[in-house]
Formats: structure tokens, C-alpha cells, sequence
């Protein structure tokens, strides 16, 4: 892509800055793990605000917006990657790596995927403009506060291993295979049959069904965390707007109301007979697992 070396000092600033995000595990360990989380993921989006404004590349954009969940378990993954994990309840270590492991896992998966599409035409008329790309940084930044609520408000009761901790990773797991599988599936379709639509696998009872596995796996962790959550009624209502906020957000962006996805695929497949049956018999999001 012709963008990418004009890019690339740009993408080593946000680099740096985000492992200047994760300080050594002894100044993690001072720090408050809810302050130190909300501060990276603020400070990790206002990063990223500032590298759109001064230019017009996508690569950055989920590897700061989507990382900043890896970045905000550290109170939670430096200990068990030093060693010391059995210095945490095992319920918050979980979780933590839980959120910790699909941060780093999607962010990378997206950032190499962006490197292979040079941008994401899906946003090229929000981030034009300063106030686009100031109004997706604030969707992102309370993206990131609202999706994580279940592990920063848990994390400070959590005990040890119960049946809710297994019950949320089956549940967490399976969501995070789904997920996983989905996007390996989809875009192995577009490499062996570029400008087709995928309608094969996972995509065949879903239209989108990596909002599904996303959805299910934050379900997992809100469950994982449940013993604790429920000590506070409000504790637990606010955690519950995590998996409502996804949902809400997943169904503005299926439904085309959030960003101009939908528009394009009817641009490019619209007359194709094929794409219309596929709309009207694939659910938008939730699979149907019986059938076609």
C-alpha cells in the first residue's frame, strides 16, 4: 500500500507510546489496577485521536483501540507471566487474562489484516474529518470502559475458583473459538475468491457471526465474575452494560446505522440474486444452528 511508508513513523510513536503503556510490573503493582486500567485505555484512545488528525492512515486504529484491552489486564498478566500469579484471587486472574489474551489476540489479527488492506473503506467518511475521527475515538474510548466493566468492577472481590468461574470460561472459550474461527474463515474466503461474499462456515448461520463469538465471550467473563458483582446491586447493573452495550453496538453495526458497511455490500452485491436470499434466510447476528 502507497500510504504505508508515509505511515510508519507515525505507527512507531503509537508503538512506543503503547509500550510505554505497560510500565515495568513494580510500578504496575503501585498504581491502583482500576486507575491504572481506565488510564491506559483513555490514554491509549486519545493516542489514537491524535494520530488520525494528523494523518489519514487506519493502521493504527485498532491496534491502540482494541490493544488497550491487553494494556489494561497488566495488573493482571504481569504477575502471571513473572510468576507471581499466585499472588492474585484465581477468579481475577482468569478474568484478567481472559480480557488480557482476546485484546491482544484480535488487535493483532486486525492490525495484520489492515496492513494487507491499507485502510477500512467501511470508515474512510468518518475519519476524514476532525470531528469524524474525534467522535469514533470517543465511541472507542467508551467502547473500551463500558466492554471491560465486568472485570474492573469484579476484579477487587474476587475470590477463588467457583462454579460461576468455570460456567463464564466454557462460556468465554466457546465465544472466543467462534470469534477466532469466523475471521480465519472469512478472510480465507477473500483471498481464494476475492470480490464474492462470504457465505461459507460460521457465515452461513451468521451474518456476522464474529459479533456473535465477541458478544458470547464478554458474556463469559460477566459470568466469571458474577460471585462478586452481586455483593452491590449497582455493582452488578453497571456490569451488566457491557454485554448490553455490545449487543447494541454489534446490532447499529449490522443493521448499517453506525458506519456505511451495509451500503457498500449492496453497492457491490446487491443484484446478485444469491446475496439477496443469503439476507433474507441468514440471521443478522445471533446463528441458526439448525439448517441453512
Amino acid at each position: 500500500d502507497a500510504s504505508l511508508p508515509a505511515a510508519l513513523p507515525l505507527l512507531g510513536v503509537a508503538a512506543a507510546a503503547a509500550a510505554a503503556a505497560s510500565p515495568p510490573a513494580s510500578l504496575v503493582r503501585a498504581t491502583d489496577p482500576t486507575a491504572f486500567s481506565l488510564g491506559s485505555i483513555a490514554g491509549l484512545n486519545v493516542l489514537g485521536l491524535f494520530v488520525s488528525l494528523v494523518s489519514k492512515t487506519h493502521y493504527h486504529l485498532d491496534l491502540l483501540g482494541t490493544g488497550a484491552f491487553a494494556v489494561a489486564a497488566a495488573p493482571e498478566i504481569l504477575p502471571i507471566l513473572l510468576g507471581d500469579g499466585g499472588s492474585l484471587p484465581a477468579t481475577r486472574a482468569i478474568s484478567g487474562a481472559a480480557m488480557g489474551l482476546w485484546g491482544a489476540k484480535l488487535a493483532s489479527f486486525l492490525f495484520y489484516r489492515v496492513l494487507r488492506r491499507g485502510h477500512d473503506a467501511r470508515l474512510d467518511g468518518t475519519l476524514s474529518t476532525a470531528a469524524g475521527a474525534a467522535s469514533f475515538w470517543t465511541v472507542s474510548l467508551l467502547w473500551g470502559v463500558l466492554t471491560c466493566l465486568p472485570h474492573l468492577l469484579g476484579r477487587g472481590e474476587a475470590g477463588e475458583v467457583t462454579s460461576w468461574t468455570i460456567a463464564g470460561s466454557v462460556v468465554y472459550a466457546v465465544g472466543l473459538a467462534v470469534e477466532t474461527v469466523a475471521d480465519v474463515q472469512k478472510m480465507s474466503f477473500k483471498k481464494n475468491h476475492p470480490g464474492g461474499f462470504c457465505n461459507v462456515g460460521l457465515w452461513s448461520k451468521s451474518q456476522h457471526p464474529n459479533y456473535f463469538g465477541n458478544f458470547m465471550l464478554w458474556c463469559g467473563i460477566t459470568i466469571m465474575n458474577v460471585p462478586a458483582l452481586a455483593a452491590s446491586p449497582w455493582r452488578l447493573g453497571l456490569a451488566l452494560l457491557s454485554p448490553l452495550s455490545l449487543l447494541a453496538l454489534f446490532s447499529a453495526q449490522a443493521e448499517g446505522s453506525m458506519t456505511n458497511a451495509v451500503d457498500l455490500a449492496a453497492g457491490r452485491f446487491g443484484k446478485d440474486p444469491e446475496y439477496q436470499k443469503y439476507l433474507e434466510n441468514v440471521p443478522l447476528i445471533f446463528p441458526k444452528l439448525f439448517g441453512r
